[in-house]
């Protein structure tokens, strides 16, 4: 509201809200979409403060920036320092930050996070922070991590679809900040869009240049590109601007749209359920008619019509997604799955006597409990009689000789499950799991010692 007013504020929350990307992560048990709202709130805290805020608005940036620290590490702090320089080496001006000095707020932040930091560098011994800091956050800045390292440009390249539907209005948002930065000098609107890039573009070239990228890592810059296209639509809804640009954004939707539902023909028909197909064809069908319609819209500058389609486009694809394609593909719910098995298998046993140094993703905490083991390294077959080990891993053999060797050695038999195919979606990797699992042995049955 600050920053573009009442109207254009809407039209860009309500582009946020249903971006693919966004929906995405809000549904899969991690720690960005959370990010973005902690960065959103700090950011809201800044535009506040740069018209005319004070006390309030410094107690929310060093509240939520002690949030976003907590959730995520360095990422808000990084965000948030890069764009106050930004500003300042931009406009010369930093008068307004100075309410950003309240001693109160200050120690509130410290408060937040460094008593957790405490606690967890005592119960680690410190190699959470060695793990964090130096091989995870480190890896990625000096090194491709996972499989996921790709050129600069990636992010660029990717937003048609992680922001899509949003990106319809995505040219025609940004050639309007600009134009507006070069005709509006010092005015509200002008000042709003200087905020917005530097918002984007410091975080955005760190990103591209970082050699492991994920789509969800430009997440915490989409709601100023939303605000920027939200000002954009009412531009040319009422001025009727940016031919080109609306051509070529469109025709670049047209493509993406196309691209979002034959993925999710392609995982039904080959993951889902057989017989189930003829409901997710509806929802294609329904979702790329209107995506198709917004692009069409766009081109011949419906404006109004192309904003609505999307936002229904992406409301038909996304409900119909989340409530009926991907609880109906067993492979995507390898967590749930493995968690229903254990529960067949060993009803009594508890979180920590499971340990799964293979396979970690979040789901698997979610559904399993918070006290598993998903570290790598000794498996101690008295603490944890229960090993998940994952086939496709290089390691393989030698784990599961470890894991033998420790059963016999505790003089007790070792059962294991079939392999269980699934999709560990937070890394992109197929994963087939096996579960070995210590029990007593039969009577009949003699240990000979290791």
């Amino acid at each position: 509201l600050k920053l573009v007013g009442r109207e254009a504020a809407f039209i860009g929350s309500a582009l946020m809200a249903v971006s693919l990307i966004f929906v995405f992560e809000g549904h899969i048990a991690k720690t960005d979409a959370l990010l973005c709202a902690t960065t959103t709130a700090i950011f809201a805290a800044i535009a506040r403060l740069r018209n005319g805020g004070g006390r309030l608005e410094a107690w929310v940036f060093w509240i939520a920036l002690g949030l976003s620290i907590m959730i995520k590490g360095p990422i808000g702090f990084l965000l948030a320092t890069l764009s106050i320089l930004g500003l300042w080496i931009w406009e010369r001006e930093l008068r307004w930050a100075k309410p950003l000095l309240n001693i109160g707020a200050i120690l509130t932040f410290f408060v937040i996070w460094v008593p957790w930091a405490i606690a967890i560098y005592l119960a680690t011994d410190g190699a959470f922070f060695a793990e964090s800091l130096g091989n995870d956050l480190g890896g990625k800045v000096v090194s491709a991590q996972e499989n996921h390292g790709a050129w600069p440009g990636y992010h660029m390249l990717l937003i048609t679809f992680t922001l899509w539907p949003a990106s319809l209005f995505l040219l025609p948002g940004l050639i309007y900040g600009f134009k507006t930065i070069d005709v509006g000098g010092t005015t509200p609107l002008a000042k709003a869009m200087r905020f917005c890039l530097v918002w984007i573009v410091l975080y955005w070239m760190i990103i591209e240049f970082m050699p492991t990228k994920l789509p969800h890592y430009a997440l915490p810059v989409f709601p100023a590109l939303c605000m920027m296209m939200g000002a954009a639509i009412l531009a040319m809804y009422h001025l009727g601007e940016f031919t080109k640009s609306r051509f070529i954004n469109a025709c670049l939707f047209i493509f993406a749209s196309a691209g979002v539902v034959t993925a999710l023909l392609f995982a039904q028909t080959q993951f889902g359920e057989k017989g189930a197909e003829n409901l997710t064809y509806i929802i294609c069908a329904i979702g790329g008619i209107l995506a198709l319609f917004a692009g069409l819209s766009m081109i011949g500058g419906k404006i109004r019509w192309a904003f609505i389609s999307a936002l229904f486009a992406s409301l038909a694809l996304s409900s119909g997604t989340y409530a009926y394609i991907l609880p109906q593909i067993d492979n995507f719910r390898t967590s749930e799955r493995i968690a229903a098995y254990i529960g067949e298998i060993a009803p009594d046993i508890r979180a920590d006597q499971i340990h799964s140094p293979h396979y970690a993703e979040p789901s698997l905490v979610y559904h399993l409990g918070t006290e598993i083991n998903v570290k790598g390294g000794l498996i101690d077959i008295e603490k944890t009689p229960l090993i998940i080990l994952d086939t496709q891993r290089d390691s393989i053999l030698r784990d599961s000789r470890e894991v033998e060797k420790a059963v016999k050695a505790a003089g007790l038999c070792m059962k294991t499950s079939d392999a269980m195919k699934g999709f560990n979606y937070s890394k992109g990797d197929e994963v087939s799991l096996i579960i070995l699992q210590a029990v007593p042995c039969p009577a009949s049955v003699q240990i000979e010692q290791p």
